[in-house]
């Protein structure tokens, strides 16, 4: 009857101990699990925000290098409409370049929204070298100017056959930018040849 009794009592306290871990233990180890994947969670989150902090310290370094180069690199449509003034410029500099005196053609003005281009062809003669500086000096100016189209021809006799170094008859097609509201680039430059 001992016997009996002392397997009652170890089965109802198994039954107590098994009650107590279903009641008891296990929800708070389901609870305590969790706690932990809410820990782990805020953890990452505080870590992104830290590493979000830096990345966006990154990100405004990137947008002021890159307004810093716009400003150098873009340019505006100017306010003068001193087209005549920009084609002294040109027959100035590439003179200066020892292109001689380029023939410079205007065509009819391009409209658009905000702004307007007079289409101008440059026609030079010279040398490879001395074109391309003429067009590096075009593209460098503090002024809105689009080469729209480059051709060289050798300037020599079929006779031959060409040599480095040979002249070159070059045209340069460009639209040159300005504010319509300002002044008449026709006016400035003279309507026509130069």
């Amino acid at each position: 009857m001992k016997g009996h009794e002392n397997g009652k009592l170890i089965v109802g306290l198994a039954v107590l101990v098994l009650l107590g871990l279903v009641l008891g233990v296990w929800p708070n180890m389901r609870s305590a699990d969790r706690l932990d994947a809410l820990a782990v969670d805020l953890s990452s989150r505080v870590e992104r925000s830290d590493d979000g902090e830096a990345a966006l310290g990154r990100l405004r370094e990137t947008l002021a290098a890159r307004t810093a180069q716009a400003s150098e690199t873009l340019k505006d449509i100017p306010r003068d409409g001193d087209v005549g003034g920009f084609i002294r410029a040109v027959s100035d500099e590439f003179g200066r370049l020892g292109l001689g005196r380029p023939e410079i053609k205007t065509g009819r003005p391009i409209e658009s929204d905000e702004a307007q281009a007079l289409p101008m062809t440059v026609e030079v003669h010279g040398g490879f070298l001395q074109l391309i500086s003429a067009i590096d000096w075009v593209e460098s100016i503090n002024r809105l100017v689009r080469v729209r189209k480059i051709t060289f021809t050798l300037a020599t006799t079929p006779s031959r056959e060409p040599l480095f170094g040979d002249p070159l008859d070059g045209e340069l097609v460009l639209d040159v930018y300005y504010d319509p509201r300002i002044l008449s680039p026709i006016a400035d430059a003279g309507e026509g040849t130069r």
